[in-house]
């Protein structure tokens, strides 16, 4: 799978810019779009996953960022560290309680900004993650959006196989609904994006 990385760290960039400041960094595992942090001061980074812990140390490495960025393994409603600005990256969704994320970022910092998928995804359609896009970003509108914005990205895959093991194997209804693009080869799918500051 391919994706434009350097694209969507422009469009964080030129919607919110973290130049200078403390950051709690939420759904950091990874590190796709870790070179966003780059210009912050302090950065926390937090996960749950020890998988993706260990690729976002990996890219820690590999930019330089290793001196004033640090890891927590932790359930994002247990942290207790402040910062400037808590950033939630394409994870808020994955809440089983969005609007208790919300409230306990507030707690922390004055500023919360939220980069995640959608509404009208295709990817997400495709995902089967829907449902759960739709409660995180109600939950956003009930909290109250200072400023927002779209962009779009597009995922890129070799062939079906590529784009099937993406999406984590032969779960119904993921198998179904892309069925449509079985057999095909160079798949291009556009991934839209929205990002918040509550």
């Amino acid at each position: 799978m391919a994706l434009d990385i350097e694209a969507l760290i422009a469009s964080l960039e030129s919607f919110y810019s973290m130049r200078g400041k403390s950051v709690l960094h939420v759904g950091a595992g990874g590190g796709q779009f870790v070179e966003y942090l780059k210009p912050a001061g302090k950065v926390v980074g937090i996960d749950s996953d020890p998988q993706a812990i260990a690729l976002l140390n990996t890219a820690l490495e590999r930019t330089g960022m290793t001196d004033r960025y640090t890891v927590v393994q932790s359930d994002w409603l247990t942290v207790a560290e402040r910062a400037e600005v808590v950033y939630f990256e394409f994870c808020l969704h994955e809440m089983a309680d969005p609007m208790a994320a919300l409230r306990h970022a507030q707690t922390l910092a004055p500023e919360i900004m939220i980069a995640d998928h959608a509404l009208e995804s295709k990817w997400s359609w495709y995902a089967g993650e829907t449902e759960k896009i739709t409660r995180s970003w109600n939950a956003i509108r009930q909290f109250g959006i200072k400023r927002e914005a779209s962009f779009a990205a597009i995922h890129r895959f070799r062939d079906y196989e590529e784009l099937q093991a993406r999406l984590q194997g032969p779960e119904e209804p993921t198998v179904t609904r892309i069925q449509e693009l079985a057999g095909k080869t160079n798949i291009e799918i556009e991934v839209p994006y929205r990002l918040a500051v509550v």
